[in-house]
């Protein structure tokens, strides 16, 4: 129950973060988020060429909560609303890879099996370590305007593009 009562409180736009009780902690979230973009170079700023269109970006926040179901911490993600993309233009071809269930069942009785030591990984922000192929520009996040009359020339890939999937699966794959 608690859970989903922080889930209904979560912002739903930049303007409402901003303006909550933690509108600090979003800030916070935001910047960190905006700091690993960055970091990763995953856009240059640019004037937009003619005939060229841009999409769209929004803030993205959520309540990670700790077992007891309490605020652990305010996280926040710049997504592309890749819905926008068209193909042929933005993007040739997409799919992302998935295990099926039975080859992770199988592979964990054999770890059971054989006393096998297993290891899981989560790689922060594995979306951005994808190079795009495409040339796709994006508007400026909120927040973050640096200049007006400027646009993100997209280098790596970013959470909501349809081939972000594919480019992360190839960055991996080298």
């Amino acid at each position: 129950e608690m859970e989903e009562e922080f889930l209904l409180n979560e912002p739903l736009t930049f303007r409402e973060a901003m303006s909550s009780t933690n509108g600090t902690g979003w800030q916070q979230a935001i910047q960190e988020e905006y700091d690993s973009l960055m970091k990763n170079q995953t856009w240059e700023l640019v004037k937009l060429p003619k005939d060229c269109k841009i999409i769209k970006c929004k803030w993205i926040f959520h309540h990670k909560l700790n077992k007891d179901g309490q605020i652990e911490q305010l996280k926040a993600w710049l997504v592309a609303k890749g819905y926008l993309q068209t193909y042929g233009t933005d993007y040739l071809e997409m799919y992302a890879p998935v295990a099926k269930l039975a080859l992770l069942w199988l592979l964990l009785s054999i770890a059971a099996k054989y006393d096998l030591e297993i290891h899981q990984m989560d790689i922060k922000s594995a979306f951005l370590a994808g190079d795009l192929d495409e040339v796709i520009y994006m508007a400026q996040p909120e927040g973050f305007i640096v200049k007006g009359g400027l646009v993100c020339k997209l280098i790596k890939s970013l959470y909501g593009l349809k081939q972000s999937p594919q480019q992360w699966n190839n960055k991996i794959h080298w």
